[in-house]
């Protein structure tokens, strides 16, 4: 019982840290003059991507730096097939700006990379390096994209002087004490990230034997989700706000992060190779990267998640997790099942998709006949 009512205080100080970390960040960024739509590109992105870094980080000094893999995985597929399908279900997801779908691509990208480096079952310091330097061409170029952008919608720059949501005491004391009260509202933040990843690590540790759970299961369930949950409320209430591109572009960005942060500087830290369990490498990562490539069609022809398309996602994410389950108790029709993802959901989904994209250019050759 302590060990679960420690789980709720965790997810409660994620979902805090997670808030006040956004509105630090944006608030320091808005200071100094910073766009809004990069700052809330790279900032939700990143806090987004924090819990599991702080994991990774505390995992390799604990020594169980194998449970990295799971989670990154586990926290990728849980976010495109979760958090999308949860957030269109509160309003569809139009995307107009590019910089979504210059990261839609960019994460199966950074996925098949991930693939690629673990086919010889470790991630070493070689391996992290390469992801870390995918993570320095990608976020250089997500900025870019922004910029571009908020130059197109946005020709007059936020002045930092002026006035807040923060409200007009602010304009009395100056830019060095808003910087101050930021900077104030992040390390707090910080704090409290470290306090509730750390709890969650313990929680998890102590409540997934008593159900039977591997490791490696446990990172692709458990401490995934737990670990998504801010990133979760960040896009809901992106969507409640009117604003969809945002949800979208902090579930793209925490995938990037994940693989080519999370994983990358995990493979640098650890004295060892990470291992990569074969199930992880011959399953789950298949999947991180065929959910990834679901977003392509949608964003590039319809420009929007509708409310049954992310019904689907979530159906699919009940069947990866009960296909977890079976295998969790080796259950007799787990074979079965890995084959009917493997050979009938995924080339359904495939099919679905493409017929997608199929009438969307009969439309478009309908339009300019």
């Amino acid at each position: 019982m302590l060990h679960f009512l420690l789980l709720t205080f965790s997810l409660i100080a994620l979902i805090i840290s997670a808030e006040v970390l956004v509105r630090g960040g944006a608030g320091l960024a808005r200071t100094l003059g910073v766009p809004p739509l990069v700052a809330g590109l790279t900032v939700v992105a990143f806090v987004t991507s924090a819990p599991q870094m702080t994991i990774a980080v505390r995992a390799i000094l604990a020594g169980s730096a194998d449970l990295v893999p799971g989670m990154v995985v586990g926290s990728n597929i849980f976010a495109v097939l979760f958090t999308l399908a949860l957030a269109a279900s509160v309003a569809p997801l139009v995307v107009t700006h590019r910089f979504v779908r210059f990261e839609a691509p960019a994460v199966v990208a950074a996925s098949l990379l991930l693939l690629v480096l673990a086919l010889d079952g470790s991630l070493g310091p070689v391996d992290g390096i390469a992801l870390v330097l995918g993570l320095v061409v990608f976020t250089p170029m997500l900025v870019l994209h922004a910029l571009q952008e908020t130059e197109e919608d946005e020709p007059a720059a936020p002045n930092p002087d002026q006035p807040d949501r923060r409200g007009k005491v602010w304009t009395k004391y100056g830019k060095a004490h808003r910087i101050l009260y930021d900077l104030c509202l992040i390390a707090f933040g910080v704090v409290l990230l470290i306090l509730g990843t750390g709890w969650l690590v313990d929680a998890a540790a102590a409540i997934a034997p008593r159900f039977g759970m591997s490791d490696t299961v446990a990172s692709l369930t458990l401490v995934a989700a737990c670990a998504c949950l801010p990133g979760v409320a960040t896009s809901i209430q992106a969507t409640l706000r009117g604003e969809p591109e945002l949800a979208v572009g902090a579930v793209l960005g925490s995938c990037a992060f994940n693989i080519l942060a999370v994983a990358g500087i995990a493979a640098l830290l650890a004295p060892t190779p990470i291992a990569v369990p074969p199930a992880l490498l011959g399953f789950d990562m298949l999947i991180m990267t065929a959910v990834a490539a679901a977003c392509l069609p949608l964003l590039f022809t319809g420009n929007r998640i509708e409310p049954w398309q992310g019904a689907i996602f979530f159906a699919f994410y009940v069947g990866y997790v009960f296909y977890l389950v079976m295998a969790t108790v080796s259950h007799d029709a787990i074979d079965g099942w890995r084959l009917a993802m493997i050979a009938f959901v995924l080339p359904l989904t495939v099919l679905t998709f493409a017929v997608i994209v199929w009438r969307k250019l009969w439309d478009i050759a309908e339009a300019e006949a």
